[in-house]
């Protein structure tokens, strides 16, 4: 493929190579409940509430509920935490992190002077911004490996290739990894033609790999609705995503020995980076019908995001130490590509219990399908890759729950949600579940409320792997505390 960077997107799968594939499209696929902090206090269970700015990006329906127009900013601290444990060694690192998380302002028909039409009660236009998905993040795995190294890869790799594939290929499909690897002195020729050795110290290496990374996955939405008889409240929403990524992944190994015969490395370095920026466009549609003074019930539909412009850019720098007296490095050039996703629909089903003016108990349930993901370019197929995401991915049932409680100005809030694992292979775990608790007041026109919440979700991670040569899988705990503040106003 176009683009190569030692990650593997499954610890049941060993290819070699960070391509445009199945990570890519679980990457930006897999997204959780993110909103204002009344939203995220009561676990994003929206879906049969609306009233709440955030709940336009989950059940647009929720805007023809708002009897009066509103504007709201909600900014957030987050604090991002992984603890990596690779062959019985532990690390932890965290990430700190301050945004702006969500905004929107919302008009309805009273701010223009304008009476609805018949049973037709109001009629609503909203725009919003929100944060989908927050990509600042540090992972640390390290531990020693007396298995095999990062050497024996590529020379199990550059096998049934000649050299001159490797050496006359700078800009071909070696360009990000045999011939960087190669002029690194990382592998040598074997005693016949088209196999290789590893020039790896004996026994064993401490390896190590960090993973920074950085951006977001944004929304901007365009969000319509009315309310019907005060019963029926529908709404439609076009979203525009903005999506920014950044990676730097450095891989390093050192001789656990210090005494190591002078054709072996004692230390090699591999850093990749990765760039990806994109813009797409999705549609929402939703209902909520009001049964009763105390239940109502919700429904929404989103139909898969394109993204039109998946734009990548990436290099590798490979480098290797020998003694005090001679080190190797060789850069890659940089690649760029352009190509196309399409991530799966969703859908939503809530029930809400409204207990007058005093409290409410709400539940979503949504259904996504992750293997139905699809990559494609003008000039490629993608059939690898997308069969690799039908052999990958599965469909999952995400669940939100949340209450809400109201004494005089004040109101308290708590949430839960829980989302399934999207990969197929039962050996690797990615459920997610949040908890969350909140508060907020109210004093005429003006609202302030406060949100913290913390999600877990445990992953399995592969340093690299092809055919028999390949780590153990490192697992990674992750935890992420957020504080998160939303003022707002009625006009």
């Amino acid at each position: 493929m176009k683009k190569i960077i030692l990650t593997i997107f499954l610890g049941g799968i060993t290819i070699l190579g960070f391509s445009q594939g199945a990570v890519d499209a679980l990457r930006y696929s897999n997204l959780s409940h993110n909103g204002d902090a009344r939203f995220m206090a009561m676990g994003g269970a929206f879906g049969a509430l609306g009233g709440n700015i955030s709940s336009f990006n989950y059940n647009p329906a929720g805007i023809g509920l708002f009897r009066k127009s509103d504007a709201s900013i909600t900014t957030s601290f987050i604090k991002n935490q992984n603890t990596s444990t690779y062959n019985s060694s532990l690390y932890r690192d965290s990430e700190n992190d301050f945004s702006i998380s969500s905004a929107g302002v919302v008009v309805t028909n009273d701010y223009f002077n304008a009476p609805g039409g018949g049973d037709w009660k109001s009629f609503q236009v909203g725009v919003s911004y929100n944060m989908l998905k927050n990509f600042n993040n540090r992972i640390l795995i390290s531990g020693p490996n007396t298995v095999n190294s990062i050497g024996d890869m590529y020379a199990e790799l550059a096998n049934g290739y000649s050299i001159e594939d490797i050496e006359d290929d700078p800009y071909g499909i070696h360009a990000f990894d045999l011939n960087p690897a190669w002029y690194s002195y990382l592998f040598d020729e074997g005693s016949t033609p088209g196999t290789y050795v590893s020039a790896a110290p004996p026994g064993g290496v401490q390896q190590s790999k960090l993973i920074e990374s950085w951006g977001s996955l944004s929304e901007l939405a365009f969000t319509f609705g009315g309310n019907y008889g005060d019963k029926l409240y529908i709404g439609a929403s076009i979203g525009i995503p903005m999506l920014e990524y950044h990676e730097i992944a450095t891989y390093t190994e050192n001789a656990l020995n210090s005494d190591i015969p002078d054709d072996t490395y004692r230390s090699v370095l591999v850093r990749d980076y990765l760039d990806t920026k994109a813009y797409g466009v999705n549609l929402k549609l939703g209902m909520i019908y009001k049964a009763n003074d105390m239940l109502r019930l919700g429904a929404a539909f989103h139909t898969p995001t394109y993204y039109y412009e998946m734009n990548d850019e990436w290099k590798t720098r490979i480098a290797s130490e020998w003694d005090a007296y001679d080190n190797n490095s060789n850069d890659s050039p940089t690649g760029y590509y352009e190509y196309h996703l399409t991530t799966p629909m969703k859908a939503i089903g809530s029930v809400a219990f409204v207990f007058s003016k005093f409290g409410l108990l709400s539940l979503d349930y949504e259904y996504v399908d992750y293997s139905v993901a699809k990559l494609k370019a003008d000039d490629y197929n993608f059939d690898n890759e997308n069969d690799d995401i039908k052999t990958a991915y599965q469909s999952t049932s995400n669940i939100r729950i949340g209450t809400e409680w109201k004494v005089m100005n004040f109101s308290f809030r708590g949430g839960y949600g829980f989302y399934g694992s999207p990969y197929k292979n039962d050996g690797t775990n990615g459920e997610k579940t949040t908890y969350s608790l909140g508060a907020g007041y109210r004093e005429g026109n003006y609202y302030f409320d406060v949100a913290w919440v913390r999600t877990k979700s445990d992953d399995q991670y592969l340093l690299y792997g092809y055919n028999g040569i390949r780590t153990n899988l490192a697992t990674i705990n992750n935890e992420i505390t957020s504080l998160m503040f939303t003022f707002g106003v009625k006009f």
